[in-house]
């Protein structure tokens, strides 16, 4: 589900924490110092399913990695709970 941020408007993407099962912003653009997995749900109408990797998680065949808005937001910090 793809919409913009609230504060800045940039692009993001909602998906579903995998941990806590809370909405989270994604930046749209994948970034090769993310630590985020997005993972689609067969249901195409639910978002997907955000996994966090734990620091310092290598490998070569992983999938694209995202980063938190949150974390890019310039306003970021007010929004963050």
């Amino acid at each position: 589900m793809s919409s913009k941020c609230k504060s800045c408007g940039a692009p993001i993407v909602w998906a579903t924490s995998a941990k806590t099962g809370k909405a989270m912003p994604i930046d749209v653009q994948p970034s090769g110092t993310g630590n985020i997995v997005l993972q689609v749900n067969a249901d195409p109408r639910e978002p997907p399913q955000a996994i966090v990797l734990a620091a310092g998680a290598d490998g070569w065949m992983e999938p694209e990695r995202f980063v938190s808005h949150h974390s890019t937001c310039p306003q970021g910090k007010a929004w963050k709970r």
